[in-house]
């Protein structure tokens, strides 16, 4: 289980508006490249999903930053826009 905190104005208000959390997937399925738009998530997510928040291109690039917080020290396991040091972590 992951949390995914997004650096995008309409997917927090999406969030605060559902109440502070959403059970969503990214727009991509394991191992393919992220989708850009919303018309290839939907393509690359072939009817999997019953809504997609389209509020045009996405910025793509790099995956996000992923945080391993099951132990007494969070430990990055893959970074991303933030790494490690931003976040005052050590590596995996």
């Amino acid at each position: 289980m992951a949390v995914r905190v997004p650096d995008h104005a309409v997917a927090r208000a999406l969030i605060r508006a559902a109440g502070g959390a959403v059970a969503t997937t990214s727009a991509n399925l394991s191992g393919q490249p992220p989708a850009l738009s919303a018309d290839e998530a939907l393509a690359a997510l072939g009817g999997r999903v019953a809504a997609v928040l389209d509020d045009g291109l996405s910025p793509g690039g790099v995956a996000s930053t992923v945080v391993d917080c099951t132990s007494e020290r969070p430990v990055v396991l893959r970074a991303g826009p933030l790494s490690a040091a931003d976040l005052g972590l050590e590596a995996s």
